[in-house]
């Protein structure tokens, strides 16, 4: 399993931690799709056990 950390102590909302262990990925910002399709409603449970809902899906690039 491949994990990254960011490691300075000025993070933002725009940051993220790349978990080669997790399925699939989620962020609310749907302009940084480039390819995004709507789909029926989705529970997602959080490690802290609150449930999200998907509403799409898409693909993001991501630089690195």
């Amino acid at each position: 399993m491949f994990v990254a950390a960011l490691s300075t102590n000025d993070h933002t909302m725009y940051d993220w931690i790349v978990d080669s262990g997790a399925m699939q990925h989620m962020t609310f910002e749907q302009e940084w799709f480039i390819t995004y399709k709507d789909i029926s409603p989705k529970r997602v449970f959080m490690g802290d056990d609150t449930v999200l809902e998907a509403i799409g899906k898409g693909n993001i690039k991501a630089t690195m």
